[in-house]
């Protein structure tokens, strides 16, 4: 057992050299006008993944930035439903089987997002 501890402590360490990128998940409004892009990096395969959510509509860009804690960056786990070409809902289910819900709203001069995920 002594032996064994210090390898662990060894192998934990290495794995937070290893960062890990996921490949974008797009999905476009039913028009073409709104694209919106996920991707996600983590430290190791320990740590939660850093999302960026980037919305682009009309020359605009909006973004949001947040912690996944789902085992993967995918289609898997991540969902967009459009509402026309008006908005966008896009459910991320966590590890746990939590759903975290955002709705992406092209306004105006602005790109708005909400989080409507259960509180």
């Amino acid at each position: 057992m002594k032996k064994v501890l210090p390898f662990l402590l060894v192998l934990y360490l290495l794995s937070g050299c290893n960062e890990e990128k996921s490949a974008p998940v797009v999905s476009t409004s039913p028009n073409g006008h709104i694209k919106i892009t996920i991707t996600g990096k983590r430290e190791n395969s320990l740590s939660p993944w850093s999302l960026q959510m980037l919305a682009e509509a009309k020359g605009l860009k909006g973004n949001v930035n947040i912690d996944f804690y789902g085992s993967e960056v995918s289609d898997k786990t991540i969902s967009f439903v459009w509402e026309k070409d008006q908005s966008c809902t896009i459910t991320l289910t966590e590890k746990d089987k939590t759903q975290r819900i955002f709705q992406f709203i092209p306004n105006g001069a602005d790109a708005m997002w909400k989080d409507l995920s259960p509180k």
